[in-house]
């Protein structure tokens, strides 16, 4: 396992400068990186040439000369200040940004994940004037491992990085347009949509497929006890009462994501701001409101802030004090996953009307075709046709409006 030294500068640009100093902790982990020590530097503004100073330079350099593989930045560093950096310190060094592209590269399984990952690190090579004409983004490790060869300012790697960024782009335009038709044929269904949302590792993939479980469906998706396990979206059918809808799961939230990373992944956001509910998955053995602040800023920057919400704190089965005015769940041992399902169908399918109607035989199948969409009770069954009772949306009883027995 690669060994690194997470450094961090507390010049009030961080907002909780110790909760983000953990997170990139865990960042380090899902990165397969043993964190060696932490050097924190306390100072009102970070130095414009080296951003430490003197003395904690001085400490850095030493500490890096013992069998470390890549120094990692919490703050956000300039192309004139890495380079150095790196000038004095015969050490890899990336900033957190780039120790998340690090991350999304490795754990990135489809054509179009890897497509996204490839321009968020080419734009933020781009913006940070750091190029390496020999990274793809397609190889392991590219944020540090290759980092200090090749880099150039010139004219040509820009205007190849440019081209390349196009291409991609093209690429993904013939994928999204693939996934339209897909979600059009969805839309056909009439299904309401339900999108999880929350921090990584709160639990989304875990949520998933416990209620995949509970509708006795085998076909799980990836769920790891780890930071970003998952970047596709995954899309499954929820029945429950006589109701069904899609319920997505989506790439996990954490705080300050690169603005490269959220342009990159609009396409798989994009379920998140198309949903008719969302239901954010929070980490009950953790700290839920910086959780649940990280979330609700990350919706606002996807343009999905206004879509209805619901929190649902996950991970009881390890917290001892329990809170019966939220929505507690434990995807371990299915506590509390009905309640849940219960409150997502009253609050995307409210019975708005609520009607009898004689259906004849000959359109019988009408009967088949909203019965997960609506409430259908038989009254009987009579020689013209089955007399029903139906409540539900009024876009779905127009359907059955001809048929309706005053």
């Amino acid at each position: 396992m690669n060994k690194a030294i997470l450094v961090g500068i507390d010049d009030d640009s961080i907002r909780d400068f110790d909760k983000a100093l953990v997170e990139c902790e865990r960042l380090l982990e899902a990165d397969n990186l043993e964190l060696k020590a932490v050097i924190i530097q306390k100072s009102r503004k970070m130095d414009p040439n080296t951003a430490l100073r003197s003395g904690k330079l001085e400490e850095l350099k030493e500490m890096a000369k013992d069998d470390v593989d890549v120094i990692v930045f919490l703050n956000n560093l300039n192309e004139g200040i890495l380079n150095k950096l790196m000038a004095q310190i015969d050490c890899p060094i990336i900033d957190r940004t780039a120790l998340i592209l690090d991350i999304f590269s490795s754990r990135a399984r489809s054509k179009e994940a890897m497509i996204q990952i490839e321009m968020a690190r080419l734009k933020y090579n781009m913006s940070n004037r750091i190029l390496d004409s020999g990274d793809n983004g397609h190889s392991r490790g590219g944020a540090f491992m290759n980092r200090g060869a090749g880099e150039s300012k010139s004219d040509i790697i820009i205007r190849n990085t440019q081209k390349r960024i196009a291409e991609l782009n093209k690429e993904l335009k013939k994928m999204d347009k693939a996934k339209h038709e897909k979600d059009n044929h969805r839309n056909k269904s009439m299904l309401k949509k339900v999108a999880l949302v929350g921090y990584t590792n709160a639990g989304k993939s875990s949520f998933m497929n416990a209620l995949l479980k509970l509708n006795s469906k085998p076909k799980e998706v990836l769920s790891k006890d780890m930071l970003f396990a998952t970047l596709d979206a995954s899309v499954r059918n929820i029945s429950y009462k006589n109701y069904e809808f899609l319920l997505f799961d989506t790439v996990g939230f954490v705080s300050d994501l690169p603005h490269e990373l959220i342009e990159a992944f609009k396409s798989t956001l994009s379920y998140a701001k198309e949903a008719d509910l969302l239901l954010n998955i929070l980490d009950a053995s953790s700290d839920c409101e910086h959780e649940a602040e990280v979330t609700r800023s990350t919706l606002l920057k996807i343009g999905a802030s206004d879509i209805p919400i619901i929190d649902i704190y996950n991970k009881i089965d390890l917290v001892d004090v329990r809170d019966d005015s939220r929505l507690e769940i434990s995807t371990y041992t299915h506590e509390g996953l009905e309640k849940v399902l219960d409150t997502v169908i009253e609050t995307i399918y409210k019975k708005e009307d609520t009607k009898e109607c004689l259906i004849p035989y000959s359109n019988i199948s009408l009967i088949s075709e909203y019965k997960n969409k609506t409430d259908i009770s038989i009254i009987e069954h009579r020689e013209d046709g089955v007399m029903i009772k139906i409540s539900g949306l009024n876009e779905y009883l127009d359907a059955f409006r001809a048929y309706e027995v005053h």
